[in-house]
């Protein structure tokens, strides 16, 4: 999986905001952070985030993985939280952070992405001094991640809730539902799953999970 540059600008986001109303990722572009058990299809363009690569298995057991899913929270975290702590980013608002958006190479299952939707105002320089700042406080899995921009293209996606051992179904469902459609799977992108739930707090049967496939 390839970074790409840095461009693809939001028109959504404002210049500033209100720091009573927190900009809410979720709330302004519900059809990709809100989905029902009926599949449905959609068109993702380019938008900024901060990533991480790595490879392995995807999952709780996993110490790497775990590390680089808290490394790139906590980033995240800091810059959201930056201008509390000395640095101005030019523009900023304040806003709420979105879920961690979890990819899988559907030609290499062990190799994987992890995406943090950020606005745009922030620079390679406000990263740099995030990066320093949490380094400055030992946070392990914050080396390595970068700006970039992504685009999910055409994909199909569903709302999972359980386990992770049930969800192949979700998985068997998208594939019956873009068969009529005359769609197949792309299997030169990546499958996604946006954790809506937190692992840390919520039982494993009850985590809810939106899984994207992309299609062609």
């Amino acid at each position: 999986m390839q970074l790409t540059g840095t461009g693809g600008l939001s028109q959504r986001l404002p210049i500033c905001y209100p720091s009573a109303m927190a900009y809410d990722f979720k709330s302004e572009y519900k059809e990709y952070y809100q989905a029902g058990k009926i599949p449905k299809i959609i068109f993702i363009p380019s938008f900024r985030y901060l990533c991480t690569e790595g490879s392995g298995k995807v999952s709780r057991d996993n110490a790497a993985f775990q590390e680089a899913l808290s490394g790139i929270g906590r980033l995240s975290q800091t810059l959201r939280s930056c201008e509390r702590n000395g640095h101005h980013a030019a523009g900023s608002f304040e806003y709420v952070l979105p879920p961690a958006e979890v990819l899988q190479s559907l030609e290499r299952p062990y190799s994987w992405r992890i995406n943090m939707r950020i606005p745009d105002f922030f620079s390679q320089e406000d990263l740099d001094w995030a990066a320093e700042f949490c380094r400055s406080r030992n946070a392990a899995g914050t080396a390595g991640v970068k700006l970039s921009s992504y685009s999910y293209e055409m994909c199909v996606q569903t709302m999972h809730t359980g386990t992770n051992s049930t969800k192949s179904a979700a998985y068997a469902r998208l594939e019956e539902y873009i068969a009529p459609f005359g769609y197949r799977i792309d299997h030169a992108r990546s499958s996604c799953e946006i954790l809506l739930s937190d692992p840390a707090r919520c039982p494993r049967n009850r985590m809810r999970t939106i899984i994207r496939l992309p299609i062609c």
